[in-house]
């Protein structure tokens, strides 16, 4: 399970949860954070060959201005507001994907090498930066969401293309300020070293 950093540094367990009810928790307090990037992956020692069908694939190589615009989908228990309350049951919200490239013009950030944003197209109505409209706001990740995956459609297929690892801390879903986000295929051949490295044994 791939999160951000943030939710690896208390050394505390974690509870993973693979169905909308919440059921069947799992906990893990092993941990391999990235040396550079904001992203964890933690170690699952469960049988998740039945939940197969319901993850979304890793990326491989995939040219994210190719893909600017994709229909994608956040999810988390966080907060729908500063300092609001966390939510009892998972949330989920659809957003776009922007590139790197695309989010530094059309957003007060200037997104790092290995990042990207996801949130809602610019419209007219929206403020400007230099002669761009910058990003619409309202549907953005929030407080508690940091590490929630991003899930896209590309060309058909649900893929894991970020995790949720920073935003506006002040407000949530401000025009300009899209939830940024690390870039998994900056970041595959590393889970994968990983996880050949630490997984769990193999069993017949």
């Amino acid at each position: 399970r791939s999160t951000s950093k943030f939710c690896c540094e208390s050394g505390e367990k974690v509870t993973i949860t693979l169905d909308s009810d919440n059921s069947n928790p799992i906990k893990s307090n092993t941990f391999y954070p990235h040396s550079t990037t904001d992203s964890c992956l933690i170690r699952i020692e469960a049988d998740l060959s039945e939940n197969l069908d319901k993850m979304p694939c890793l990326p491989s190589q995939i040219d994210i201005n190719k893909f600017n615009g994709a229909a994608c989908w956040n999810a988390g228990w966080g907060t729908a507001e500063v300092d609001g309350t966390f939510n009892n049951d998972m949330q989920s919200i659809g957003i776009n994907l922007m590139s790197q490239g695309y989010c530094t013009d059309h957003s007060f950030w200037e997104i790092l090498d290995g990042y990207m944003c996801a949130g809602l197209p610019p419209s007219e109505s929206t403020p400007m930066k230099g002669w761009k409209h910058v990003t619409a706001g309202g549907k953005e990740t929030c407080q508690g969401d940091f590490g929630a995956p991003l899930i896209c459609d590309i060309d058909g297929v649900a893929t894991l293309i970020g995790i949720n690892s920073d935003g506006d801390l002040s407000e949530c879903g401000k025009p300009g300020k899209p939830a940024i986000h690390v870039n998994v295929d900056e970041i595959v051949l590393w889970i994968e070293h990983t996880i050949e490295q630490w997984a769990p044994p193999r069993t017949c």
